[in-house]
């Protein structure tokens, strides 16, 4: 009787053991997993992100042309963004029988720029929440000018100018999980809410071939508004340096 209790207690200190070990090494290893979650939020820290589209191919996050994100501290960043683009043109046509010939030019140049001041609250995480909101501006022109002669020897002009700018703010809110300390990949959700002023001038002028004005005619259009609008969630990648 002595023996077989003797062997109970040997076996239940045995078990107390390897319980204690178990959970120290449950422990260490947690600790280890926690002490490598490594990230770039610190000051100075710069990224430039990309914005993964359909077939995962790469394009500018929060710009067309750039976008840019530097962090002030582990809690607080900016992020930056820029779209530029422009285009210049001209093109000739002719009917069949060459009775209507008609000559085009056009041009056009839109730029856009926009800020988020970016809260990460708990920087230290694998996976990251952040929120932030910013101003968003906006500016875009063109023009297009077309002439055409019939075969009365009428000579038409016409030209189309458009203008239109807004301004406003967005805001965003989303994740941001680190594959590695460089790289990390992320998804939000964007809103903002902008007002818009839009103009356009169409002026049509026919004259005969020995340049008399036989007919003008100016249109002018102006719109103006507040709108509201929220995009789909949208994934991106950052690359920090």
């Amino acid at each position: 009787m002595r023996s077989q209790l003797r062997q109970l207690q040997i076996l239940l200190a045995a078990a107390m053991t390897m319980l204690t070990a178990g959970t120290n090494l449950y422990s260490q290893t947690e600790a280890s997993q926690t002490s490598e979650v490594k990230n770039s939020f610190f000051k100075g820290s710069k990224s430039l992100q990309f914005r993964i589209t359909d077939n995962f191919n790469l394009a500018s996050f929060q710009g067309g042309t750039l976008s840019l994100k530097r962090h002030k501290s582990d809690k607080k960043a900016l992020r930056f963004g820029l779209s530029l683009s422009g285009s210049v043109g001209d093109q000739n046509e002719s009917s069949t029988n060459q009775t209507l010939k008609i000559e085009s030019d056009q041009n056009g140049q839109f730029i856009a720029m926009n800020a988020h001041y970016l809260t990460y609250p708990s920087p230290d995480r694998a996976v990251n929440l952040f929120w932030g909101f910013g101003p968003t501006v906006s500016y875009s022109r063109s023009s297009v000018t077309m002439r055409g002669t019939d075969s009365n020897g009428f000579d038409s002009l016409r030209k189309t100018k458009n203008t239109s700018w807004s301004a406003g703010t967005s805001g965003v809110v989303g994740v941001e999980w680190f594959a590695s300390r460089r790289i990390g990949v992320l998804a939000e959700y964007a809103s903002s809410l902008n007002y818009a002023s839009s103009s356009q001038k169409d002026t049509t002028e026919i004259r005969t071939a020995s340049g008399v004005n036989v007919n003008s005619v100016e249109t002018k259009r102006n719109t103006k508004g507040l709108g509201f609008s929220a995009e789909s969630v949208r994934f991106g990648l950052s690359v920090y340096f």
